[in-house]
């Protein structure tokens, strides 16, 4: 099952959080600093680490499982802003559905 979310990110100041409830950005990023990062091939198979956030180089699409999602659901980003690290806590980037480019997980 994918559920898709309308434009959200820099311009609402605005997220969803790993219970998919909206939150401020300014109140998630203020609780840490990234530590480390990886470049992300979205993989319709495959888990990642749990993110802190997600680095969006090429604005679009992102197809997600959340950290505290089933397994093989996902939901869609729609149109999330390029340049910028969105506070994400994701398990998979899916293939399917993604058409936001030069993604990188922070941790």
């Amino acid at each position: 099952m994918t559920k898709k979310i309308d434009r959200m990110g820099v311009k609402t100041g605005r997220t969803l959080n790993e219970n998919d409830e909206v939150v401020n950005i300014a109140d998630l990023m203020s609780a840490g600093k990234a530590v480390n990062a990886e470049s992300i091939t979205p993989n319709d198979n495959e888990d990642i680490d749990v993110s802190e956030g997600i680095y969006v180089g090429t604005g679009g699409d992102l197809a997600v499982t959340f950290a505290n999602m089933e397994a093989g659901t996902s939901i869609v980003l729609a149109g999330l802003q390029e340049g910028v690290i969105h506070p994400l806590k994701v398990k998979r980037v899916w293939a399917t559905d993604t058409t936001a480019e030069n993604i990188v997980a922070i941790y």
